[in-house]
């Protein structure tokens, strides 16, 4: 019996799909990030902007270095990353910085992938030479780093959101309505098959914002639940939040099928594929930005305009070299510099 079958054997049989990705990507046996993955980049299977190009933590350290007043505490200024990747960015960030600003600076990483943390110490004693050990704290869980900074800080993240278990939701047939997607194990065809199921909660307020083309959708509402639990430690600064993604009615208008893929050795993988390699695989879906906008409100978060990450990194970094070849990519109008989005929320 392979460790899929197992896994619905073990469910009772069938499972929601944020169950399934939540144990393809999270199990501590046989979970992508808590197993397999060892780099992100062009050696990993997927890649990021802040992998292929400078140019992305140029402008986020121009952003922090602007509001870093909002992020101090005991004459320290406290920058956290969650979901650091390969520590690319952190590197990025920390090679920007210069003089009193980086002395006084602690970066704090969270990161839940123990292969991933040891690439991030791996990156981080390369491009420092040791010489930015003692202000790196690395952390399991965000509320510990925001208690080590008072609660004042500036928190960012890069392709965070699309790596939460997602909640698959379907159009029904005739008046039914959008049901959960769940998943089967089928005996005589050996493989998973997927099934439509009552919703586990209200997803109303989700649905409500949809183009009629819809037919199937992510919601990240995991990512929400996230939020919640240390919201309340978090008491000034602000956080940026960079995925691809879009507006409720953009991104289901042009996707009406939903955006659920998984990336192996990066090549993209769609359709019952998705299930072929649980566990050896990245699993993802595009971020609906007006789910996050939303929460945050009703959290005490207020939100900047959705910019594109083109026009966030032109602001930040205006002299940024736009003929290089990777960093002409994110800021590709047609497709990364659009596709990517950037969300500011503050408190």
């Amino acid at each position: 019996m392979n460790p899929l079958q197992q896994f619905l054997v073990d469910s009772g049989g069938v499972v929601t799909f944020e169950k399934f990705m939540r144990w393809a990507l999270y199990d501590p046996q046989h979970g992508y990030y808590s197993r397999r993955v060892t780099n992100v980049g062009r050696t990993g299977d997927f890649a990021t902007s802040a992998t292929l190009s400078p140019a992305l933590g140029q402008a986020i350290t121009a952003w922090a270095k602007a509001h870093r007043e909002e992020a101090i505490s005991d004459n320290r200024w406290h920058l956290i990353e969650v979901g650091p990747g390969n520590g690319q960015l952190a590197a990025g960030i920390l090679r920007s910085l210069r003089g009193w600003m980086h002395r006084r600076l602690t970066y704090h990483l969270v990161e839940i992938s123990p292969p991933l943390a040891e690439r991030q110490r791996e990156t981080l004693r390369h491009a420092a030479r040791g010489l930015l050990a003692p202000s790196l704290h690395w952390h399991t869980e965000i509320a510990h780093a925001l208690q080590e900074a008072d609660g004042h800080a500036l928190i960012i993240s890069n392709e965070l959101v699309d790596a939460f278990p997602c909640v698959a939701l379907e159009l029904g047939p005739g008046a039914d309505g959008f049901r959960e997607v769940g998943l089967r194990w089928d005996d005589a065809r050996q493989e998973p098959v997927e099934i439509l199921l009552d919703p586990s909660a209200d997803y109303s307020a989700c649905v409500a914002a949809l183009p009629q083309e819809a037919r199937r959708i992510e919601i990240h509402s995991a990512w929400r639940e996230w939020l919640e639990k240390w919201r309340k430690d978090w008491k000034r600064g602000r956080m940026l939040t960079i995925d691809y993604g879009d507006r409720a009615g953009t991104l289901y208008h042009r996707r009406p099928r939903g955006t659920l893929r998984g990336f192996f050795r990066q090549q993209r993988i769609d359709g019952p594929e998705i299930y072929e390699r649980a566990g050896h695989q990245d699993l993802t879906a595009d971020v609906n930005f007006s789910d996050l906008v939303r929460w945050g409100e009703e959290l005490g978060l207020t939100a900047a305009p959705l910019q594109t990450q083109r026009d966030f990194i032109l602001h930040w970094n205006p002299g940024v070299d736009s003929t290089d070849a990777a960093t002409a990519q994110i800021l590709d109008p047609l497709g990364a510099g659009r596709a990517f989005k950037v969300l500011e929320q503050f408190v």
